[in-house]
């Protein structure tokens, strides 16, 4: 590729320029140099962007993690070599959160109320900063700790309904007591309902909509007013199971049925329900939640392929009203977009105006189109000084196999008429393939992802091996050293995937974990530790190298860059299967 010549031009004229690039592509241009680096983390870039009201709408999902029992954010995007396929991207920097918790948007903000930590209800509250991808804990806590509780946001005050308080939350009743907590003041405050009245919560939903929620427990519908403190019950509402929705239109809300496999509408002014017109056909799924997006209704699906595999699907339903005024259903897009032992909880959409350097692997999301939303092989997208993009052409890339290539743009030297040319060049970039993808190093094999990571390790050439490497045992139980010459690679790697998964561990942990039974004579075979020397060593070297640091709780953990080194490698595993 030539030589970029982006730093001949006018700062302001860049900036100009990039601003009105949706940011889906600025992973793109920051691979191009560390100038374009620097520009996608300059300030300046985004208070422009405020300007220019570059406001992006983002898709928020919740999954839950059988394998730890927490809840983990994603968020939805586009998929880089793609012009319509869409995939879940985990956001590493957000901590895991309680099952069985509320979410409430509030702005670019979302609130995470209660859940349920190891079977035990909690009454934390978190606020997640989501342009930053940030997490606070540091807000009062609720009044009482409760799980699997209703809540909704009117007049800068998230009202908490109900909720379960027992040990066992998802199959225990409570009461239908109200909390309510002042975005402005950051106090809570409790109401208790006179009649006492106990109710399941284990299944419920709710929306809100004309300063009211709307919502439903397990065979019951209410509806709460919160100027008078009120409470209704609604028999229409409970008419159907609306598990999980949260999308209200127009004063209509929407389900999709996994056992009648329809769309539903109910009209919360006129209290009926409607078979929505239109054959969507989405087949095989246990579970669904709804939400409005970018005016449509976006459906996730859970589909159980086995005891150990699920698949979650997004389906986009355009609706619109036929000649008799009907409401009609079409399906727009439906793919799958995230794979794993998991399980769908919760979808939230929030309009965001980032600021800052906010450009991650998880934050990339935008609906905004340019002129090219195909992935051209060839593109000339010129822009005149001070106005701006202005037209662009492409064709279609090659799709063939596993060839897969993204755009980096490259800035030609301006003419005389100071127009500037950007250029896509096809460039194959497999870090951002295993972006793309949306695989963490949980997703994929322990086996393959030691020996992809040993060997990038060694390609690297950070690690400077001992000298004792190829004489020295790995511990007392052991006769000989090593034969395999990598040996100290598929242990760094095995070491550094360890201290990603659980955090917390030092040398003493490493002992255990790599020791094994030794036997002296005819005693009776016993546990010994492994050699805490090569352990250290290598948390040294990877101490080194950035990837691990010292916990200021006791042993090491993950730093952000040796997270971001090891998904990517997780990444390219799953991007070859």
């Amino acid at each position: 590729m030539g030589m970029c010549w982006i730093t001949s031009l006018p700062e302001d004229v860049i900036i100009e320029c990039v601003a009105r690039v949706p940011r889906r592509y600025y992973p793109s241009l920051s691979l191009v140099s560390k100038f374009c680096r620097s520009l996608i983390a300059s300030p300046q870039l985004y208070a422009r962007r405020s300007l220019l009201d570059r406001t992006e709408c983002c898709l928020y999902v919740t999954i839950y993690s059988r394998d730890d029992g927490y809840d983990r954010l994603y968020t939805l995007r586009q998929k880089i070599n793609s012009s319509g396929d869409y995939c879940l991207v985990p956001i590493p920097s957000l901590p895991p959160m309680p099952s069985s918790g509320s979410y409430v948007a509030v702005g670019s903000k979302i609130y995470v109320m209660g859940g349920s930590c190891f079977e035990v209800s909690s009454n934390a509250l978190t606020l997640i900063d989501c342009p930053l991808h940030t997490a606070n804990h540091h807000l009062p806590n609720m009044p009482r700790a409760v799980a699997s509780s209703v809540s909704g946001y009117i007049n800068e005050k998230i009202y908490v309904i109900g909720g379960c308080r027992s040990r066992f939350p998802v199959f225990s009743e409570g009461p239908m007591d109200v909390m309510v907590f002042d975005v402005k003041s950051e106090t809570w405050e409790s109401k208790t309902r006179p009649d006492n009245l106990v109710f399941d919560w284990y299944s419920n939903s709710a929306v809100t909509w004309d300063d009211k929620i709307y919502f439903r427990v397990l065979k019951h519908g209410f509806v709460y007013d919160p100027s008078q403190d009120k409470m209704e019950k609604d028999d229409m509402l409970k008419s159907y199971y609306w598990v999980g929705s949260e999308c209200v239109i127009e004063g209509v809300l929407y389900y999709y049925s996994t056992a009648s496999k329809i769309l539903r509408s109910y009209d919360l002014k006129e209290r009926c329900w409607k078979r929505v017109k239109g054959e969507i056909g989405l087949s095989g799924t246990t579970r669904a939640r709804t939400v409005t997006y970018d005016k449509k209704v976006v459906v996730f699906l859970e589909k159980d392929i086995d005891r150990n595999k699920v698949e979650l699907w997004c389906a986009e339903i355009k609706l619109e009203r036929d000649e008799q005024g009907e409401i009609c259903a079409r399906l727009d897009w439906c793919g799958c977009v995230f794979e794993g032992h998991s399980r769908l909880m919760n979808c939230l959409v929030l309009k965001i105006y980032f600021v800052g350097n906010t450009f991650d692997s998880a934050g990339i999301n935008s609906i905004d189109q340019l002129s090219v939303n195909l992935i051209p092989r060839t593109c000339h997208i010129s822009c005149i000084y001070g106005s701006g993009l202005r037209h662009g052409s492409g064709e279609n890339p090659s799709r063939n196999g596993k060839d897969a290539y993204i755009n980096l743009w490259e800035i030609k030297r301006p003419t005389p008429l100071r127009e500037t040319q950007l250029r896509l060049s096809k460039t194959p970039v497999v870090e951002q393939l295993a972006m793309a993808t949306g695989k963490t190093v949980k997703d994929v094999s322990p086996h393959d992802f030691v020996k992809a990571y040993a060997s990038h390790l060694k390609r690297s050439g950070k690690i400077e091996l001992p000298p004792w490497t190829d004489i020295v045992k790995t511990g007392k139980l052991k006769e000989l050293a090593p034969y395999d010459p990598d040996w100290y690679y598929i242990r760094a790697a095995s070491m550094a995937r360890k201290v990603y998964l659980r955090g917390g561990l030092g040398v003493g942990a490493f002992r255990r974990t790599y020791g094994g039974s030794k036997r002296n004579g005819s005693r009776p075979p016993h546990f010994c530790k492994s050699s805490g020397g090569i352990a250290r060593h290598i948390l040294q070297q990877l101490e080194t190298m950035n990837i691990v640091e010292i916990d200021t709780k006791g042993g090491r953990r993950i730093t952000s860059s040796g997270q971001r080194d090891l998904d990517q490698v997780a990444g390219r595993i799953a991007a070859e299967i």
